[in-house]
């Protein structure tokens, strides 16, 4: 009787993990089409955490600001701000009430090859379910593209 409840245990416990691999292969699925969705976007998708790191740049960013994503995963949003705005600009991410969003700010912004460039900047923050600041999605599109 032992050995037929180890074995019930044991098959239970064997199709507990197949289902998690299977959720596990959904899963990275899923993000793969995402990030395919968000690198065949115009626009500039740049995702933050809570201390202001950039965590994802898809492919418009590059070619908006000129760095690569492994460039600019892991640095400071800042690094975008042109003189004297960082500060300000970060504090307004603190502002922002969840499901709330900054619209269509137009803003200068640093490009790789020390030029700058005008974008429209919308920034959305992200919140945990207690209200708690995770960080923000910051879409930016250059201002020509407005206006053709």
């Amino acid at each position: 009787m032992r050995e037929l409840t180890s074995a019930v245990q044991l098959r239970k416990y064997q199709e507990e993990l197949e289902l998690e691999k299977a959720h596990h292969r959904q899963t990275q699925a899923m993000r793969g089409v995402l990030s395919q969705i968000l690198d065949g976007l115009e626009a500039a998708i740049i995702g933050l955490n809570e201390k202001g790191e950039i965590v994802t740049w898809n492919a418009a960013a590059e070619r908006l600001f000129g760095h690569s994503a492994n460039e600019a995963v892991g640095q400071q949003i800042s690094f975008l701000f042109s003189a004297g705005n960082g500060p300000a600009e970060l504090g307004m991410l603190e502002q922002i009430a969840p499901g709330k969003k900054i619209e269509r700010q137009i803003t200068i912004r640093n490009r790789a090859d020390g030029s700058q460039t005008e974008v429209s900047l919308s920034i959305s923050s992200i919140h945990d379910p207690t209200g708690k600041l995770k960080g923000a999605s910051l879409i930016a599109r250059p201002t020509w593209v407005l206006h053709s």
